[in-house]
């Protein structure tokens, strides 16, 4: 369970209600083809002119309005409460959903870059060993247990966030020798058969273009291999978003909007 309610407008959180009202259900439906859906708690939230009208139904003394009584008690509620059931992200409908989703943003990212590449990150031994070691030490901090008697999705997990910040670098590293910050991505954590994650990548190029030779270098933390898309070839797409579908356990990261156009958000 989240630590805080999430947080929504509450002209939304009133939709979401009447919804539930409609359907006769005591959640708004979100949740698609999910087999296992779940439900969370919404708040919505008002805008901090009807907090402050809402606060003159209790203290008299705001109200300055002399002959017209309390200007809150003409004023709604500035907060409210709705539950919507949503995707659980474990079952095969919700993973083969997640996979059909990126597929069809890796695509049209594809279409919109001047190249695009497909590679892999892999860890060697030595960083191998001292990612163990980091995320062992971050598990007895936290949770007081050593990372071998964690789940083999929590090890996992526990070495990908340990790993993910030399990622960030990295691809930092390439848009610095590329002298470029258009580029884009869409990055797959997998586990390997032991437990252990590697990266598979799709990386666009906007702008200036980017060689094999940087891409290759620029990773400090193993071996890496790339190779260029061919024009009009979604093969590679669909070979990294096919591990999207393959666990529950493997995460995706993408640059901010992939996949969308300006007009979706704004732009």
């Amino acid at each position: 369970m989240p630590k805080h309610t999430p947080q929504i407008p509450l002209a939304t959180s009133r939709e979401y209600a009447w919804q539930a009202h409609v359907n006769g259900t005591d959640a708004a439906e979100f949740h698609g083809d999910c087999t296992s859906p779940i439900d969370r708690a919404l708040r919505g939230v008002g805008s901090p002119l009807l907090a402050a009208l809402a606060q003159w139904k209790v203290d008299e003394d705001i109200d300055y309005a002399d002959g017209y009584g309390l200007i809150g008690e003409f004023a709604p509620p500035n907060t409210r409460t709705v539950f919507v059931r949503v995707r659980c992200r474990k079952c095969e409908a919700c993973l083969g959903y997640k996979r059909r989703l990126w597929t069809a943003r890796a695509i049209y990212e594809v279409r919109q870059s001047m190249r695009t590449w497909f590679g892999t990150l892999t860890v060697g031994p030595e960083r191998r060993l001292w990612a163990q070691m980091v995320a062992d030490k971050r598990a007895v901090m936290a949770r007081g247990e050593s990372l071998s008697s964690l789940s083999s999705v929590e090890r996992t997990r526990a070495l990908a966030a340990v790993l993910a910040p030399e990622v960030t670098r990295w691809l930092k590293r390439v848009r610095k020798a590329a002298r470029s910050d258009k580029l884009r991505y869409l990055l797959v954590t997998e586990a390997h058969s032991d437990g252990f994650p590697h990266f598979h990548l799709l990386l666009h190029e906007r702008g200036q273009p980017v060689s094999k030779r940087t891409l290759e270098a620029k990773w400090l933390y193993g071996f890496s291999n790339w190779r260029l898309v061919p024009a009009g070839e979604i093969r590679q797409v669909g070979y990294v978003c096919k591990y999207i579908a393959k666990s529950a356990q493997t995460r995706v990261r993408a640059s901010r909007h992939y996949g969308q156009s300006p007009i979706e958000y704004g732009q």
